[in-house]
């Protein structure tokens, strides 16, 4: 039997109405133009870098700063506050996992420690208020069937879809990636596929928007920074994040393809299968497989406790630990 598409044929009119819906699930347009608030940003980012699980798909920290984006730049100030941001960012995870069927009891037994139950549960009210489509979101991953095929054309050969999304997670965690649509993205991503896997193909017959044109360059430089290898059909290529990821079976019972170390790790302990309940078409679990490599540096450590002076034997400042009881200062 034929192994499915991992590309499917896009229906025009589905294709129109994600076009026509773009501009409303974007971060509001200013709120990231202030570097105190990228460095909010990259603050969220670090929390849930560091309180992703290898057995959850990377599908779910995309759409956990997905959600992140969306609701702090269009919250009032009070969700924005350094010491409310990694409440709210591990909130958007929680969220973000519960939309894949993975049980938030499930997800929390090891954030105890850092986060308060209480607290996270009372944080998911505002967020569910203030965002629409949670349940649908519209990401660059909604884009890449209907790109596909003009890159294949160009190509001859076309690409495997997990090294493309492998592309758009890893971007996710960088900032200079966030005023750019999702198509914008999913449509960059196959440009730099075509720099990294075809470097001889000439890509300049193809028309790039104005805004558009230094996005596919940053995202090759992430590529080259982030050690990810495109791979072709028909080619065996991992990249840094893929070669170590743990390889979870889908509902058909098909495998991606996997290396002897990773199928090793797999038959060691497999994951319990959850139900599918979010972007299983657009973002499929098999095809999410690979480590996450966003930076775990926190941007405000210079607000750590200062070295007691030893002139006074006391602390030259002293920082409050905030209100969700978590660890990152």
């Amino acid at each position: 039997m034929a192994s499915e598409p991992e590309f499917k044929p896009e229906p025009q009119g589905a294709i129109d109405a994600k076009f026509a819906s773009e501009n409303n699930i974007m971060p509001s347009p200013n709120f990231y133009t202030y570097a105190h608030n990228l460095k909010l940003r990259k603050l969220a980012v670090s929390v849930i870098a560091k309180h992703w699980k290898t057995d959850i798909d990377a599908f779910v920290p995309y759409l956990a700063m997905n959600y992140f984006d969306r609701f702090v730049s269009k919250s009032e100030s009070q969700y924005s506050a350094v010491d409310k941001v990694p409440l709210v960012a591990i909130t958007c995870l929680t969220i973000a996992a519960s939309m894949r069927g993975i049980f938030v009891d499930t997800l929390l037994k090891d954030m105890f420690v850092d986060f308060n139950r209480e607290a996270i549960e009372e944080m998911k009210l505002p967020i569910h208020t203030k965002l629409d489509n949670i349940t649908q979101p519209l990401t660059p991953f909604c884009f890449l069937n209907h790109y596909y095929p003009k890159f294949k054309i160009i190509t001859g050969s076309g690409f495997r879809r997990r090294f493309i999304n492998d592309i758009i997670v890893q971007s996710q965690g960088e900032d200079k990636f966030v005023g750019y649509k999702p198509s914008e993205i999913a449509f960059s991503s196959f440009l730099t596929a075509i720099h990294k896997a075809h470097p001889r193909i000439s890509v300049r017959g193809i028309p790039v928007p104005e805004g558009m044109r230094s996005c596919d360059k940053e995202l090759f430089h992430l590529c080259e920074k982030k050690g990810i290898e495109i791979e072709r059909t028909g080619m065996e290529t991992t990249s840094s994040s893929s070669a170590t990821a743990a390889v979870r079976q889908g509902q058909s019972g098909e495998l991606a393809e996997e290396t002897e170390s990773e199928r090793l790790r797999r038959e060691k302990g497999k994951a319990p299968a959850m139900p599918e309940s979010i972007s299983e078409e657009e973002a499929p679990k098999r095809l999410m497989n690979f480590n996450l490599l966003w930076p775990t540096d926190d941007p405000f450590s210079e607000r750590k406790l200062r070295a007691v002076p030893p002139e006074t034997g006391q602390p030259a400042s002293e920082l409050q630990p905030c209100p969700c009881k978590c660890s990152i200062f």
